[in-house]
């Protein structure tokens, strides 16, 4: 398996700033990369997981008022991806997944000084 999903299907991570290299992409912007079907796909699922999933419906409204609907959008659909990544990855159902990340906050938040 690929160790960065959200590049392998064209949600990146970060742009950096707006003076993106487009010959490393091809012409096209990085978020205009990867299967097609993939990306609509993980877009309409995004969309309705923000109408049941709290922590992604914050998320999309934190970035919809800094940078805009179409960046919200990849932003849920590459989080929605990293976490189906970390299910399959660990052979776990959503619900389990969902139940274990308040136990690893903790574990962060009491590791830290």
């Amino acid at each position: 398996m690929f160790k960065k999903p959200g590049v392998r299907i064209g949600c990146p991570r970060d742009m950096g700033n707006a003076s993106v290299d487009l010959t490393r992409f091809g012409g096209h912007l990085p978020s205009e990369g990867g299967n097609a079907l993939l990306r609509y796909l993980l877009g309409q699922a995004g969309q309705a997981a923000i109408k049941r999933d709290a922590d992604l419906k914050r998320l999309y409204y934190a970035v919809l008022h800094r940078r805009g609907r179409s960046r919200a959008k990849v932003a849920v659909a590459r989080k929605l991806l990293v976490r189906l990544y970390i299910m399959l990855r660990d052979e776990v159902d959503y619900r389990t997944f969902l139940d274990r990340a308040p136990a690893m906050r903790r574990k962060e938040m009491s590791a830290t000084p």
